[in-house]
């Protein structure tokens, strides 16, 4: 029985014996390979953070600078491509040669700047053989206005004067009385667009001339159409007492006279039916009551030397036509106003304005008049209640055709005969020399022995002209003659004439019927397209109560419906 002890045991006798040998040869040496790969893996130390950049690789050189290759004529002529004024100003801040073309070589290219924006100075114009008046802002004689545009000194003034009419164009001002200093440089510059416009204007590209002085213009009044708002209500309003008596109104101030003359200038714009040019109508009350005022209260010419234009008056004889033709809901001429065509209502200028006493008088004439009963003038006059609304009858007042009427004027021959008896004259006074209104010795301190003072002195037979015509209202042919006299420049602006009219009817016997004148004085806007003014009754001896009332004119020449003379034709190439 085995036992359960564990016992060492023997060798078993019967299992075959195991032989150990035991070698004396020295193991073989490991190779290289071996060595290795019995050997540790390597230990990749890990990188040190440096402070230091790696080493740069060589790059080749930045090229060249294009604009340094090019002539300056060139970089110039780039430039002048440049639409906008932002533009050139990163164009003239990218590298020394671009600031170059810009400002070196005598800053010529500023005068080409200016004449891809705007036309050229007319006095610019005038010294090169051109017929400008002179633009306002120099207004020097001939010869030292002219030599402010010239040279390396001429171009420093085109830069300077372009940089001042962009800016006064883009951020404009809010008007009131013209007053702030904001509204002089802008009225300053809207002053002297309209002194250039047209002055590079001649008979080979009259066809396709476009203004572009006109454009900004347009623009502008209508970007900042506080300018187009005649009669706010928070102005003073010198006409609400009795117009009976002669103003006492202190002459308006330099600024607000020169926003008075831009506002006159844009008469178009005024008198454009277009939705785009409505405004509120301001202070139809006191325009009415100055439209119907007698010469001796408010006269339309006045001044130390008396040919300076009462603005206020021809604002308040437009905005009195503004407000019937473009107030439907006045219901006299809107109707019949807006039916007409748009060669047959007021227009802009279409010519450089200058003092020219030979400038054109247009040929076809369309306008109105309007007047109230006789009772109802002495009301108007004599500081009547705002509350109390007195209705205006006008010429033709009847929907219809006639609701306008037609005129056509030609200048009088200066060898031919022409009707103008002493009666004419006494009444409209077109030959005598003005009458001087200085109504303070400072006024006549201020004045200046221009132009104005030697009409004074010669009268206007110098520089009239003579001219004759005929028209009719709804149911009557009528007659006239009269005169256009040239006034001085008015706020830098020239162009203006005086006109003086007599309408009359002849008798069966071909005579003047002297029982039946009307005698009109009016203001021919600069451009000659537009005339506004008064018509009285010369019957009436009491000046202070002579019977009178407003009128309006304004040029149709070119216009498909525009009336003429038994067997004339119109020229329809010709325009206001």
């Amino acid at each position: 029985m085995a036992s359960h002890h564990n016992h060492r045991r023997g060798p078993d006798p019967t299992s075959p014996r195991r032989r150990f040998t035991i070698s004396l040869t020295p193991p073989p040496t490991p190779t290289t390979t071996t060595r290795r790969s019995l050997a540790a893996p390597p230990i990749t130390p890990s990188p040190i953070p440096s402070h230091h950049p790696p080493p740069q690789t060589s790059r080749p050189p930045p090229p060249a600078n294009p604009f340094n290759n090019l002539p300056l004529e060139t970089t110039q002529a780039i430039a002048t491509f440049i639409e906008t004024d932002s533009d050139l100003c990163a164009f003239r801040a990218t590298c020394r040669s671009t600031l170059d073309a810009v400002e070196a070589d005598g800053a010529s290219f500023w005068r080409r700047r200016w004449a891809g924006c705007f036309e050229r100075p007319a006095s610019d114009v005038s010294s090169s053989g051109g017929g400008g008046s002179g633009s306002s802002f120099t207004r020097g004689s001939d010869s030292t206005s002219s030599s402010r545009w010239n040279g390396p000194a001429g171009n420093a003034r085109f830069k300077e004067e372009y940089q001042k009419r962009r800016l006064v164009l883009k951020n404009g001002a809010e008007f009131m009385e013209g007053g702030g200093e904001r509204e002089k440089v802008c009225l300053e510059v809207l002053r002297d667009l309209v002194a250039d416009s047209f002055s590079t204007k001649t008979a080979s590209n009259a066809l396709t001339y476009e203004s572009s002085n006109l454009a900004f213009l347009q623009r502008f009044a209508v970007a900042n159409f506080s300018l187009l708002e005649l009669f706010t209500p928070n102005l003073k309003r010198p006409y609400r007492s009795s117009t009976r008596r002669r103003s006492t109104t202190p002459p308006a101030s330099t600024s607000k006279r020169l926003m008075q003359t831009i506002q006159v200038l844009l008469a178009p714009m005024h008198l454009n039916p277009d939705p785009m040019y409505e405004f509120s109508h301001y202070n139809f009350l006191d325009s009415q009551a100055a439209v119907y005022s007698t010469a001796t209260v408010h006269p339309i010419f006045g001044g130390c030397y008396g040919v300076e234009i009462d603005m206020e008056y021809v604002l308040h004889n437009l905005n009195f036509w503004k407000y019937h033709m473009l107030r439907q809901a006045e219901g006299t001429l809107n109707e019949p106003y807006c039916d007409l065509d748009e060669d047959e209502r007021p227009r802009w200028w279409d010519h450089a304005l200058s003092q020219d006493t030979t400038q054109k008088l247009w040929k076809n004439w369309k306008g109105s008049y309007a007047f109230v009963e006789r009772d109802e003038i002495d009301t108007l006059r004599g500081g009547r209640d705002y509350n109390q609304q007195i209705q205006d009858i006008f010429a033709g007042e009847d929907g219809s055709d006639g609701a306008f009427q037609s005129l056509t004027l030609e200048l009088a021959p200066d060898d031919g005969e022409f009707v103008w008896p002493m009666l004419f004259e006494q009444h409209l006074k077109s030959l005598v020399p003005p009458e001087g209104r200085a109504r303070t010795r400072a006024q006549r301190r201020s004045a200046k022995p221009d132009e104005a003072a030697q009409m004074r002195t010669r009268g206007f037979h110098v520089q009239d002209r003579h001219f004759e015509g005929e028209g009719k209202d709804v149911s009557e042919k009528f007659l006239a003659s009269g005169w256009l006299n040239a006034l001085p420049v008015q706020e830098g602006v020239p162009g203006w004439q005086r006109l003086t009219m007599m309408k009359y009817f002849e008798d069966e016997n071909g005579n003047v019927d002297m029982q039946g004148l009307w005698a009109y004085e009016g203001v021919v806007l600069p451009g000659g397209g537009i005339i506004v003014g008064r018509w009285w009754s010369p019957s009436d001896e009491a000046e202070e109560d002579v019977y009178s009332g407003p009128f309006i004119l304004w040029c149709v020449d070119g216009a498909k419906n525009a009336e003429v003379g038994e067997g004339e034709e119109t020229n329809g190439d010709e325009e206001c």
